[in-house]
């Protein structure tokens, strides 16, 4: 499979992806345009919308897009969506009207938390599978070598990658323990 260019994907990337086919353009319901975008938790995409249809001469319904996405935002700024997100390492777009923010955002808060700590644990359980092989091939290359010089060189790391894996062991039940300390109720 032939990849894009990362200058071709960069507009995309901005604008979220956010522009509109021609028959999108022409069969636009902007409120449900505005109601999706506000269920996602995503910026305002309006000026993305009327560039993308400005060609076809289509102005979008500033007024019915803001009325469907402030519904949808009704939906996505809950604590229980916010720890959601959080939670599997979205970005928080700060789109929460004050009334729901704080809520929206502890809980979101509660739940980037937990994903940073998920991830550092992978990363630990990672590098000690990875250790693991290593130390593995070492001991291959140790059992066929009979240079000293060699032999020494590779029990030195061997026992190098051994503390190593004692201690990434030691900070891999530090971090479940913390983890499975903590609250989790959304």
């Amino acid at each position: 499979m032939k990849s894009l260019p990362l200058a071709l994907l960069l507009p995309c990337v901005l604008s979220a992806c956010a522009a509109l086919s021609e028959r999108e353009c022409r069969q636009a319901n902007w409120q449900a345009l505005g109601l999706r975008d506000g269920q996602l938790g995503k910026p305002v995409q309006l000026q993305a919308y009327a560039e993308a249809c400005r060609e076809l001469g289509i102005t979008p319904v500033a007024a019915d897009y803001h009325r469907g996405r402030d519904l949808g935002l009704q939906a996505y700024c809950t604590p229980e969506r916010g720890y959601r997100a959080g939670l599997a390492g979205e970005t928080n777009h700060n789109v929460c009207p004050a009334a729901s923010q704080a809520g929206f955002l502890r809980a979101y808060l509660q739940g980037r938390d937990r994903y940073l700590q998920l991830r550092d644990i992978n990363a630990l359980e990672n590098r000690l599978l990875g250790a693991r092989h290593d130390v593995r091939k070492l001991e291959d290359r140790l059992a066929r070598t009979s240079d000293d010089g060699e032999r020494r060189r590779l029990q030195r790391r061997i026992a190098e990658l051994e503390r190593q894996q004692s201690r990434d062991r030691l900070e891999l039940d530090r971090l479940r323990l913390q983890l499975h300390g903590q609250p989790h109720a959304y």
